[in-house]
Parts: C-alpha cells; sequence; structure tokens
C-alpha cells in the first residue's frame, strides 16, 4: 500500500478553491486519499512547537497506524509511511538529524483542513 496515492500541484488546489463549494469538496477528497490519521496527528504534533525524534515518531504515531490497519494488510516501511508529508515538504529533517519538524508548507496545510471547518475526527 502506497501512502502517496495521488498528488495535486498547489496551482490545481487553488484553481479548485476558486468555487468554494466544489473546491472544498475536492480539496476535502484530496487530504482524503493522500493522508492518513496518523500523518494528520503527526502535523498537529509538531505545529504544536519542536521537533519530534524518530523513536517519538515510531512508538506514538507509526505505532498507532499500524495498529489500525486491517489485518490482511501489511505496514508499509516507516520511511514509506513518512514519504507523502516528506514529499510534499510539509515536515523536514530538523537541525537535530534524529528527529522531524513541521515547514511552513505544513502549517498552511493544516490551516486549509481548519478553514473547511471539518473536525479532526474525519482522519481516523
Amino acid at each position: 500500500m502506497s501512502v502517496l496515492v495521488s498528488s495535486l500541484t498547489n496551482e490545481q488546489i487553488q484553481k479548485l478553491k476558486i468555487d468554494q463549494e466544489i473546491g472544498t469538496r475536492y480539496f476535502l477528497r484530496y487530504i482524503y486519499v493522500t493522508i492518513y490519521g496518523s500523518q494528520y496527528r503527526l502535523l498537529q504534533a509538531l505545529a504544536s512547537g519542536g521537533c519530534l525524534a524518530l523513536e517519538v515518531l515510531k512508538t506514538e504515531h507509526y505505532a498507532i497506524f499500524v495498529s489500525q490497519l486491517p489485518n490482511a494488510t501489511p505496514p508499509p516501511a516507516f520511511k514509506e509511511w513518512l514519504g507523502y508529508l516528506i514529499e510534499n515538504m510539509l515536515i523536514v529533517a530538523s537541525e537535530d538529524p534524529l528527529g522531524y519538524e513541521i515547514t511552513g508548507n505544513g502549517v498552511r496545510f493544516l490551516a486549509e483542513i481548519k478553514n473547511t471547518g471539518v473536525s479532526d475526527n474525519f482522519v481516523n
């Protein structure tokens, strides 16, 4: 199972958001298919300040993700799980090479979700 299911450019997202009703619906669909709940919560944790060590990411976020998968679905490798966030520059390795921190793009990403008025419960 690939973490990165689909990808839209910023330009495409902005174009979709021109029509607020349609744009919001498509933006939410984009979120649904590209990010899992544990990754979303990781972004929230990073946004609250500081960087998180790899061990914390693995035990408090990735472990939860793996535990939520159906038994028949093998979990992706940890690096693959982080793939969406890194490839889209939502998180970046911190100055301490053993951790990650959120980027400005990541903060804006969370703000876009919040602006849709959708509850955090939309990601399980």
